[in-house]
């Protein structure tokens, strides 16, 4: 395995643990205690599958949890990445574990939603030969 294919894997490996984590903590009967929890995670697998995709189309991801920035950057290379709803992902990050308020369970689920279908589209993309992702 190259440095690349390497970097892709572990970023993978992380966010597949990050949608996993969401996921378990969706199904507890207080999931609405978990709810920043659950929206962090969310957070965290969708940036770690965008710094995926820019590093499969040999971009070096810089240093920022700013889904809005990174999926404009993965857009350059596909534009179904501007089609992808981040809203309340800005605040899912960093923010969420400080100065934000705690996110309701109906928007965790709706995070995990997104979250879901942004994992499923990036690792077709990636994994896919000759990149061809879009539906």
């Amino acid at each position: 395995m190259n440095a690349k294919q390497e970097k892709i894997a572990n970023l993978t490996d992380k966010a597949q643990r990050d949608l996993k984590a969401a996921e378990v903590l969706l199904r507890e009967d207080d999931a609405d205690f978990h709810s920043g929890s659950i929206c962090f995670h969310c957070q965290q697998c969708v940036e770690k599958y965008f710094k995926a995709f820019l590093a499969s189309n040999d971009i070096h991801a810089p240093n920022t949890h700013d889904l809005v920035y990174l999926c404009t950057l993965c857009s350059d290379f596909d534009a179904q990445f501007d089609s992808f709803d981040l809203s309340g992902f800005a605040s899912y990050g960093v923010d969420i574990r400080y100065d934000v308020p705690i996110p309701t369970l109906e928007e965790a689920k709706n995070a995990f939603e997104t979250t879901v279908k942004i994992a499923q589209y990036v690792k077709r993309c990636i994994f896919t030969e000759g990149k061809q992702c879009q539906d």
